[in-house]
């Protein structure tokens, strides 16, 4: 495996494509070898909030050496997303990333027998949100698309995410974007900036004057009737138990409830498609650090089995 060790890594350094300013695609070249049978042919990756690029080409390493052939779109982003930006205003924001989902399957042999390959993998609340934005966005600008009228995920894997609104736990990840090395100033105004940011989002909940993006994300990653929880997906949720940010029960309980989901809509067997993995002792977006290759496996797992059987 490639190693950043030493060097600071860009997207761009790695043959990423700037599309806007919070996405960016990544196209191998037309002679690159397989080194996966059967590879997803579309890999979007949907960062944590304020993940800075080197710390998401960890993951693009591991992911360009696994799955070689693959394009990748890695959308990031940032406090206005989970917070003040109406969902409204934020379409504009995702429609770089849902032409480049579009243009991969107007490429794509996609068919009955044989759907898109397209895999999903969230970070955190901020992955879960952009992911159900992305999702909704795509279906927006789909209601004529006779072939995929909503968003075709074949595998999900959901890393840290997604995590039940908590007060203390919100402010802890809002404080680590805002200022993961705090000075002396940042740790005085940091606390208070970000107490005030949930203390806003949770008000306007209680009074139901709006619905706080992670309340949505929870909803809407449970919910058979919406495109990122299928009969004919695989998901596999990984979480730590030393996790000060999202709860490794709120996981648990997510995964019970997905799976219960599918029961009540006839889906036989749903204990197989949805499952979890829980590693031990790593923080908050660290599992794959702490274990790179259980971790790794786990997502080629995912994937292997989301494929049709033949």
């Amino acid at each position: 495996m490639a190693s950043t060790t030493g060097r600071t890594v860009s997207l761009q350094s790695l043959g990423f494509r700037r599309l806007s300013e919070n996405t960016h695609l990544y196209t191998p070249p037309a002679n690159v070898a397989v080194t996966e049978a059967n590879s997803p042919g579309l890999i979007i990756i949907c960062t944590w909030a304020f993940a800075q690029e080197k710390h998401v080409a960890k993951y693009l390493l591991w992911y360009l050496q696994i799955y070689s052939s693959s394009q990748i779109l890695v959308l990031q982003s940032d406090t206005a997303n989970l917070t003040w930006r109406p969902n409204s205003w934020q379409s504009s924001i995702f429609e770089p990333a849902v032409m480049a989902v579009k243009d991969y399957l107007s490429s794509s042999a996609g068919s009955i027998d044989s759907p898109p390959k397209v895999l999903l993998h969230l970070f955190s609340n901020g992955g879960g949100y952009s992911g159900v934005q992305l999702a909704e966005f795509y279906s927006a600008r789909s209601t004529s698309d006779p072939a995929y009228p909503t968003l075709p995920i074949r595998a999900l894997v959901l890393d840290s995410s997604p995590g039940a609104l908590d007060g203390p736990r919100s402010a802890k990840a809002l404080m680590a974007g805002i200022s993961p090395k705090p000075s002396a100033i940042t740790r005085f105004i940091g606390p208070l900036l970000t107490h005030l940011i949930v203390g806003m989002t949770s008000l306007l909940r209680t009074t139901g004057l709006s619905q706080s993006a992670v309340d949505k994300a929870w909803q809407l990653l449970k919910d058979p009737e919406a495109p990122l929880l299928k009969e004919s997906m695989s998901r596999t949720y990984i979480f730590s138990d030393a996790d000060e940010m999202v709860d490794a029960k709120d996981i648990k309980l997510h995964t019970q409830l997905s799976i219960q989901a599918l029961e009540e809509v006839g889906v036989k067997n749903a204990g197989e498609k949805v499952r979890y993995e829980e590693f031990l002792g790593t923080s908050h977006v660290n599992h794959m650090l702490g274990n790179p290759e259980r971790y790794w496996e786990i997502v080629k797992e995912t994937w292997t089995a989301s494929s049709p059987k033949v």
